[in-house]
Parts: C-alpha cells; sequence; structure tokens
C-alpha cells in the first residue's frame, strides 16, 4: 500500500520533468530547421536581408530556450535563472571592461549588423551567444566524462573539457562573424600571431572567462532533488548544431 502511494505522489513530480524535456526538444528542432534554412540559403530567398539577420538572432534564442528547458529537467527554475545570469552579466561586463582596455579579448568592434545594443554598447546578442556557447560545451564535457564522474578530479576535467570545446566553436566563429557575416572587425593590426584577423589574446580570454563560469555557476548546477536525474544528450546535439551552421557559413557559396 505505501508502495502504490509513494508511486502515485511520483507521478504528478515526473511531469514537469516530461513537459521540460519536450519542450526542451521541440525548441531544439525549430533550432536545426531554422539553422538549416540559413546555413542553405532559403532564409535570404524567403525573406529580407534584415529579416534573415533576425533569422540568426532567433537561431540563438531558440538554442538558449532549448537549453534552459533541458536544465529545468534536473534543476529548479531558480537555480536555472541563477545560472543564466551568471554568465549573461559577468560576459555583458567582461565584454564592457575589453572595448575600453583591449583585456581579456582583445579591443573589438561590434558592426551594427549585431542588432539591439545593451549599455557600454555591447549587442544583446553576445551574452545570448554565450549562454549558448557555455551551456552547450558544458553539458557535452557531462556526457564525455560521464565514466569518470566518480573520479575526485571530475570537477576541473569538467572545466578544462568546456573550455577546450567553447574553444573549438570561437575557432570557427571568428571567420565566420568577421569576413563571412560582418558582425564585428578587430581594428588594431593582429600582426602575424593572430588567426583570420583575431589575435591571440581573445582566445585567451574565451578560455579565462569559461573558467570563471564555470566557477560561478557550478553552486547553481548541482542536482540537490531527491531522485537524481541524467544529463542527457541534448546539449551535444545542440552543440553539433551551432559547430554544423557555423561551418557550413564559412562557405559562402
Amino acid at each position: 500500500m505505501d508502495d502504490w502511494l509513494a508511486e502515485s505522489r511520483s507521478v504528478p513530480e515526473r511531469r514537469p520533468f516530461a513537459s521540460a524535456a519536450l519542450a526542451a526538444w521541440a525548441l531544439a528542432g525549430l533550432c536545426l530547421v531554422l539553422g538549416g534554412l540559413l546555413a542553405g540559403g532559403a532564409a535570404g530567398r524567403l525573406m529580407a536581408p534584415e529579416g534573415a539577420r533576425w533569422g540568426e538572432g532567433l537561431f540563438l534564442v531558440l538554442a538558449a530556450g532549448a537549453l534552459g528547458a533541458d536544465m529545468l529537467r534536473r534543476l529548479p527554475l531558480q537555480s536555472v535563472l541563477a545560472a543564466v545570469i551568471l554568465v549573461a552579466g559577468p560576459v555583458w561586463l567582461l565584454h564592457g571592461v575589453s572595448s575600453a582596455t583591449g583585456l581579456p579579448f582583445g579591443r573589438i568592434v561590434f558592426t551594427e549588423r549585431m542588432g539591439l545594443r545593451l549599455p557600454a554598447g555591447i549587442p544583446l546578442a553576445v551574452p545570448v551567444l554565450w549562454i549558448v556557447v557555455f551551456f552547450a560545451s558544458r553539458g557535452t564535457g557531462e556526457m564525455l566524462l560521464r565514466p569518470w564522474r566518480e573520479n575526485r578530479f571530475y570537477g576541473l576535467w569538467l572545466m578544462g573539457m568546456t573550455g577546450a570545446l567553447m574553444l573549438l566553436v570561437d575557432l570557427g566563429l571568428e571567420p565566420f562573424a568577421t569576413r563571412i557575416q560582418g558582425l564585428w572587425s578587430w581594428p588594431a593590426a593582429p600582426g602575424r600571431w593572430a588567426w583570420f584577423d583575431s589575435p591571440l589574446i581573445n582566445f585567451g580570454g574565451w578560455m579565462t572567462a569559461s573558467l570563471l563560469l564555470m566557477v560561478l555557476t557550478t553552486p547553481f548546477l548541482i542536482n540537490k532533488r531527491p531522485v537524481a536525474t541524467e544529463p542527457g544528450i541534448l546539449p551535444v546535439f545542440l552543440w553539433f548544431a551551432l559547430v554544423i551552421r557555423i561551418g557550413l557559413g564559412l562557405d559562402p557559396a
């Protein structure tokens, strides 16, 4: 009898998890379809160039929404919101400092194609981009390191893996954003130590920022629920979707 009552009580508790998972995959599916249209050039034929640029922003919003819904499978809403804020806020601050001083990313100039601006002239798309790249990379790192989850150095390995996966995204993002999309530029001559006009300090800044974000968000991303829910594969799906979107975009034809 007690087992039956416990099972009956657990059914409503599972519903939010199922709803979050359904919402996450629905948003991820829309993101994939939109990414395919953008990469194949169909979006440019179906809408004006300004609308196509908004399509790129919508791609990021859908990806961020899917990652947030996926986290809600395991975490309470307040923890997810805190983690998102602790990514968006420091990223906005670091980019504002970098625009003024050149540290930690180098002096970067965002073009009008980036759209809406936050205070200090940082485009709204920048924190959204970091939210997608960070949580997709972290979730992918969790999946890759799952066999070593009980290792006492697991946290350090996860920090390093997350940073490495973010750097892989940025290696493709720089030529895509500067030479293909014209989203930002590097006004200072980078010299010979550069990657598609991007100074090497930019990649050091990405790694440093990723470690900082891991330290800030990890306390809120620990699953404290009585019934543990394993990390899902959706972040891996979105990480590869982002990489493929960038890779296909590098061919303007």
